[in-house]
């Protein structure tokens, strides 16, 4: 597979993705139930919201094939789990946060959920902007 001039071997096995070349090494481990292996190719540890987005809605999860509004808080959890930040699961859980919530959520609450990480706050921003942006009336 060629992907920006550079050949890649990907072992969907463990969902890590290595270049053939030494110039460049990617490696990202992808949730488990992804069926494929997406590739990223740069020096960017966390694949970004739209990439995970794609690949999410062809895993088969039940958040996956259902608008936002009516996302349990079972998946809100899966969907954190998704962008790779299971590690805010059980405070979602906890708070009862439901896919309705979402969209309010503003920094401070999701401090508040313990997602005192920028870059955390910052790829679910902009994971929920790319659902609203799918989910609006066209």
């Amino acid at each position: 597979m060629i992907i920006s001039g550079t050949e890649l071997w990907v072992s969907t096995e463990a969902y890590h993705c290595y270049p053939r070349s030494k110039d460049h090494f990617t490696s990202v481990v992808l949730p488990q139930f992804l069926s494929y292996a997406v590739i990223f190719v740069g020096s960017s540890r966390s694949p970004s919201p739209l990439t995970l987005m794609q690949a999410v809605a062809a895993s088969g999860k039940p958040f996956a094939s259902k608008p936002m509004e009516l996302w349990s808080k079972h998946d809100v959890a899966d969907w954190l789990e998704s962008l790779n930040l299971g590690e805010h699961r059980d405070a979602f859980l906890d708070n009862e946060i439901e896919g309705a919530h979402l969209p309010s959520l503003q920094k401070e609450d999701l401090i508040d959920l313990g997602v005192t990480r920028v870059g955390h706050r910052m790829n679910i921003e902009r994971a929920l902007k790319l659902l609203q942006d799918r989910q609006a009336p066209r």
